[in-house]
């Protein structure tokens, strides 16, 4: 009975795993670097307008610029940027700004309307370009558009400044009772984003602005300038041509 409770003990000892622990001349662990923490900042591009090249030429250009200590992932209008630490992060992007007459030349040689790019770092910005062709042009002028039983639409845009950085003054005339909205000229400022002009009423109705119009000058054609007319939340002219008197 001994016997056979010692092969059986020996039997059970076999099926445990185990392994050995080396007390000798073995080699020394080797520890396996972490992956540097890198801080992430955003990238993101807004444009209108833009020449043929413009986004790839101003990327390439702010990429060059950031340095090597700066690894950009991403595509098209959206980027990730990974630096270091939050100090060298600011201190490039901030740095930026040194290049912006390099920057409006390039666009301006490229024909680019308008182009802006931001970097933020969760949510915040840290630096902010703005090109605008605009700020050196004038839309200034009366606008109508004429429908076929005579009912004219007339946009004024004027060159006074409304109070606030890239705002002027104008008003729409609305010729007839039209969604809730009575007939009657309607106070409001407009802003301009290359060729492409925003006009807002300062009066509001139920569902936003009394007068809602974009007009693109920038498609302009010997039949007018596009705009489409929004009235209390509800588009009633969709690229309707007005005529400048």
């Amino acid at each position: 009975m001994k016997k056979f409770f010692s092969i059986f003990a020996f039997v059970a000892m076999l099926c445990v795993p185990f392994s050995f622990v080396s007390c000798g001349d073995d080699d020394p662990v080797v520890l396996i670097p972490q992956p540097e923490q890198k801080e992430i900042y955003t990238l993101s591009y807004n444009m209108q307008d833009p020449g043929k090249n413009t986004l790839s030429t101003v990327h390439e250009f702010i990429i060059e610029k950031m340095g090597k200590s700066v690894e950009a992932k991403g595509q098209g209008l959206t980027w990730n940027l990974y630096v270091s630490s939050k100090e060298q992060g600011d201190a490039i992007f901030k740095g930026l700004s040194k290049y912006e007459e390099e920057l409006n030349a390039m666009l301006k040689a490229d024909g680019t309307g308008y182009f802006e790019f931001v970097i933020s770092f969760h949510g915040n910005a840290v630096y902010k370009y703005t090109y605008n062709a605009a700020d050196s042009a004038s839309f200034a002028g009366i606008y109508t558009y004429t429908e076929k039983d005579g009912a004219v639409w007339t946009l004024t845009l004027t060159d006074e400044s409304a109070g606030k950085a890239g705002f002027k003054v104008g008003s729409f005339e609305i010729p007839y009772d039209v969604q809730g909205v009575k007939a009657g000229q309607y106070e409001g400022e407009y802003s301009c984003r290359g060729s492409v002009v925003t006009f807002d009423s300062n009066q509001n109705a139920e569902n936003g602005p009394v007068a809602h119009i974009v007009a693109g000058f920038g498609l302009a054609t010997e039949e007018g300038i596009p705009m489409g007319v929004t009235i209390n939340g509800k588009t009633v002219l969709n690229r309707a041509d007005f005529q400048k008197k």
